[in-house]
C-alpha cells in the first residue's frame, strides 16, 4: 500500500518511534519511560501533528515522567 500524504520518512520514523513508546507505555511504564526520554523531545509533538488526540496523553506522560 502506498500513503500519498506522508511527506518524508523522517516524519514516519519520529512518529512510528514515539508511538511504540505510548504502547509500550501503557504495559510497562517504567521501560517506556526510559525509551521516551532516549529519544528527542520533536519526536512527541510530530506525533501530536498525527494523532491530536494524544496530545493530553503526552502530557500527562511527561508528568508521570518528571514525578516518577
Amino acid at each position: 500500500m502506498k500513503f500519498i500524504l506522508i511527506p518524508s520518512q523522517n516524519t514516519i520514523r519520529k512518529s512510528t518511534n514515539t508511538i511504540i513508546v505510548f504502547l509500550n507505555y501503557l504495559v510497562h511504564p517504567r521501560i517506556a519511560l526510559v525509551l521516551f526520554f532516549s529519544y528527542k523531545i520533536k519526536a512527541v509533538y510530530s506525533l501530536s501533528l498525527w494523532l491530536p488526540n494524544l496530545i493530553r496523553n503526552e502530557r500527562q506522560l511527561i508528568i508521570s515522567g518528571i514525578w516518577c
